[in-house]
């Protein structure tokens, strides 16, 4: 064996002086564990379209026990400091069916992740118009009275008619879709138009007198004066259209009969004619009753013309209450309707 020389010497009782052992230990503590054994492996992967290898962007790649991190721009992403073992690497993105990988990690490693494009599920979204109920009301500007049996066509509905107020009423109407209305009413000019109706406004529409019809109605008016001829009338016994309708939105025909006329005229009433029919008729000791309860529900907006007709008979000089419909006018002008000659018996008794 070669004789240790002065340099070695002097090397190892350094290296075994109390005080330097101590000095030596903290420089090594120093270093990285790196230095001197790896703790574990890097696992580098990169996800991927698999029909055009771009990169997938903001994927979420997990590794079971080692949580999760996002690709970058190429699609890359990596897990440090791995022990050695068996894993499941999870990759997932929006638009791309996920993958699961089984791995065995043995050293540092690398890995590509192909994905395939899948649709994205997405709960059916059902988008239903808006509906709404639009109220309306038809009314006389001149006379200033709201109109009775009005017809009201809307596009795509069966006809409406207004009530005793001048209302109606549509049911679910699309909310913002444009709505086309058709107004009519006998003695009247139609309208017809258009808005977008909402369910905080309530719409006025006002018809115009037309003076054709109005001739119409005069025409069926003589009808009557002629088909007449014999009778009496009393006093103030013919209302025309202009005297009723005074009483258009405060009154019905029996309480407009109650201003017009003194008690005992009316007293001696028998029967009453609407629009050439006995409405008492059949009813036996009912008839008065019956005819007060059709008086209290029909309205003077529907009334054409009243007569209040005088006969002589062995039973004293009775009364026959004659009122037409405006209905029925339309009616004589448009369906060519013959009249009958209303009478009373010698008894009282209306025919």
């Amino acid at each position: 064996m070669r004789p240790m020389t002065r340099r070695a010497e002097t090397f190892l009782s350094v290296r075994f002086k109390p005080a330097g052992l101590l000095l030596l230990i903290g420089l090594l503590s120093n270093f990285p564990d790196a230095a001197f054994a790896q703790a574990g492996f890097t696992l580098l992967g990169r996800a991927y379209e698999a029909s055009s290898d771009l990169g997938v962007q903001n994927g979420i790649a997990t590794l079971e026990g080692y949580g999760s991190t996002l690709t970058n721009t190429e699609g890359r992403f990596r897990f440090r400091n791995v022990a050695p073992g068996e894993y499941t690497l999870r990759v997932e993105a929006f638009g791309y069916a996920p993958v699961s990988l089984s791995l065995a990690v043995e050293a540092d490693a690398a890995v590509d992740v192909p994905l395939a494009p899948a649709p994205v599920p997405l709960d059916p979204i059902v988008v239903e118009a808006g509906t709404l109920d639009y109220q309306g009301r038809v009314r006389d500007p001149a006379r200033d009275f709201y109109l009775v049996d009005a017809q009201v066509i809307a596009r795509g509905r069966d006809p409406l008619w207004t009530d005793t107020q001048g209302r109606f009423d549509l049911k679910d109407v699309p909310e913002g879709v444009p709505l086309n209305l058709t107004i009519r009413a006998f003695g009247y000019l139609p309208i017809d138009t258009t808005f977008v109706p909402d369910d905080e406004t309530r719409y006025d529409f006002e018809l115009r007198r037309d003076a054709f019809s109005e001739a119409m109605i005069e025409m069926q008016l003589r009808r009557i004066d002629e088909q007449g001829r014999g009778r009496l009338t009393v006093g103030r016994g013919v209302m025309d259209r202009q005297r009723i309708v005074r009483y258009a939105g405060s009154a019905t025909v029996s309480s407009m009969l109650e201003f017009e006329y003194p008690e005992r005229t009316l007293e001696r009433i028998v029967c009453t004619f609407i629009d050439d029919r006995p409405v008492d008729g059949g009813f036996g000791a009912l008839a008065p009753e019956m005819a007060r309860v059709i008086l209290e529900h029909l309205l003077p907006e529907e009334i054409e013309r009243l007569e209040m007709l005088q006969f002589d008979s062995a039973a004293g000089r009775p009364l026959m209450l004659q009122i037409y419909t405006r209905s029925f006018i339309m009616a004589m002008a448009t369906q060519n309707v013959s009249l009958r000659t209303p009478a009373i018996t010698p008894f009282g008794r209306c025919i």
